[in-house]
């Protein structure tokens, strides 16, 4: 396991780029970039960041827009509904035809 001290660089590593806008890609090549970032969770993040869990910093570079939504075991009709979509995505990916039971 590494130790908390390399979590913490590794994750300061991790978010430059979306402080920055840019990154190191060598010691002569700086690259800017435009990130966006689609993140989901299961756990409730307010609570991770006041046991030191998550960064405060990060957490607020993510929740520009935030979208609660109930789990899939909440909203059974959507279950078929995505079974359909991702069975066409199949059908189409692989030139087979298989219907739904």
């Amino acid at each position: 396991m590494k130790s908390p001290t390399c979590r913490w660089k590794c994750r300061a590593n991790f978010s430059a780029p979306f402080r920055k806008a840019k990154f190191v890609r060598s010691a002569a090549q700086t690259k800017k970039v435009d990130v966006r970032i689609i993140s989901a969770g299961s756990s409730e993040l307010n609570e991770k960041i006041k046991s030191g869990e998550f960064r405060q910093d990060l957490f607020y570079r993510l929740n520009v827009v935030a979208i609660k939504l109930p789990p899939l075991k909440d909203r059974k009709g959507d279950v078929a509904i995505l079974a359909d979509h991702f069975l066409e995505n199949v059908n189409k990916r692989h030139s087979q035809i298989h219907q739904r039971v």
